[in-house]
């Protein structure tokens, strides 16, 4: 679709650990939004990027709440 997003949504932790477990994922580490996220191919014509919550990504978060002195919050 020549670079357009066709479908979006949320998907399980399940999920998310099954697609890192294929041999063809390739995994990255965004500073910028403090997040990973893993690219694959599912066929020769998509492909499909998957942003995720790693413990990395979670405790720079949990370290940024801190700073702005929140004291609770709910992970989903």
């Amino acid at each position: 679709n020549s670079g357009q997003i066709v479908t979006g949504g949320f998907i399980s932790d399940q999920q998310v650990k099954g697609i890192l477990a294929r041999s063809d994922v390739r995994t990255y580490y965004s500073q910028r939004f403090e997040s990973a996220y893993c690219v694959y191919e599912p066929n020769f014509y998509q492909t499909v990027t998957v942003w995720y919550q790693s413990a990395e990504s979670l405790a720079v978060k949990l370290q940024l709440a801190k700073m702005f002195g929140v004291v609770e919050y709910v992970l989903e």
